[in-house]
Order: structure tokens, then C-alpha cells, then sequence
């Protein structure tokens, strides 16, 4: 009965016009929502709707963002257990967002592992095992060098992150 209600709660989601506050409500209710509830928000993703997703280079800036820092990298990293496996076509594309937000979650003053690993527990297959393991990666494997990760400071004096292809 709770899981109808979640997926009936998700309709007027869909409508809204601020797709990033769409977003950002459809995470809450996938976190808050049951096992059950989570799988069908998965074999449903993308719903056939555009989503707006947090900045992954301003996840660490304050100025100009109505969310804190760690909602916002909580709501980043919510999207691989959201879209599960089919998050992207690439799984390197994974990781190299993984990296983003571990060391947004670094420079942001927040517990890295923790975060990775609660998020962790609401993914699925190879998203929720590299999820688990990306916190734990020796140094070198995980460092901002190693994925050409660097920091600009932007006009506000925050750091912002910037990604090398």
C-alpha cells in the first residue's frame, strides 16, 4: 500500500517545470521510499521525462546554489543508484563521475566513505560494488591527478571542479 502511494507521489513530479527541483524531490522519495519502491523507480528511469541534475563542477560551491553541498552530492550520487547499470554506455564515464564526488565530498568538509557507502545501500550490481570500493581505492587510484581532476577558484573565491577528457 505504501509503495502505490510513493508511485502515485511520483506523477506530479513528472509535471513540475523545475526539472532540477523535480529532480531533486524524485531522490528524496527514492532514499525515504522501500526495496520495492526503489526497484520500480529503476525499471521505470527516465520515466520519458528530461531531468535537470546538480552541476558536478559547482558541487562544492555555496554562492548562487539553493542547496547545500552535501544535498546536492548526496542527490549526484543518488543518480547511479537511481538509473542502476544504465547509468551511462560507459562504465569509465561512472567512475569519473564517482571520482567528482568523492572529492567534492572532500573538499566540502564531509566523511567521503560514508557518504559512498550510504547511497551504496539503496544501488544495485556493478554501480552499488564499485560504489562500495571507490572509498577504499589506494590513494594513487583515487587521487584528482589520477582522474585529471582539477580546482578553479571562480569569481565568488570558490573552488570549483573541472574534469579532463
Amino acid at each position: 500500500m505504501e509503495d502505490e502511494f510513493k508511485m502515485e507521489s511520483i506523477a506530479p513530479i513528472l509535471e513540475l517545470e523545475d526539472r532540477g527541483d523535480a529532480y531533486f524531490r524524485l531522490v528524496r522519495l527514492f532514499l525515504d521510499g522501500s526495496p520495492s519502491f526503489r526497484n520500480e523507480v529503476r525499471s521505470s528511469w527516465d520515466f520519458g521525462v528530461e531531468w535537470e541534475y546538480p552541476n558536478p563542477h559547482r558541487l562544492t560551491c555555496s554562492i548562487g546554489e539553493p542547496l547545500s553541498c552535501e544535498t546536492r552530492i548526496e542527490a549526484s550520487l543518488a543518480y547511479y543508484a537511481i538509473a542502476g547499470d544504465n547509468s551511462t554506455g560507459d562504465f569509465r564515464e561512472v567512475i569519473c563521475g564517482m571520482a567528482m564526488k568523492y572529492h567534492a565530498c572532500l573538499i566540502s568538509g564531509i566523511d567521503a566513505e560514508k557518504m559512498f557507502s550510504r547511497i551504496a545501500s539503496f544501488a544495485v550490481g556493478s554501480v552499488k560494488a564499485e560504489m562500495e570500493r571507490f572509498p577504499k581505492r589506494p590513494d594513487d587510484k583515487k587521487s584528482m591527478d589520477a582522474f585529471n581532476i582539477s580546482m578553479i577558484i571562480n569569481n565568488d573565491r570558490e573552488f570549483e571542479l573541472d574534469l579532463k577528457w
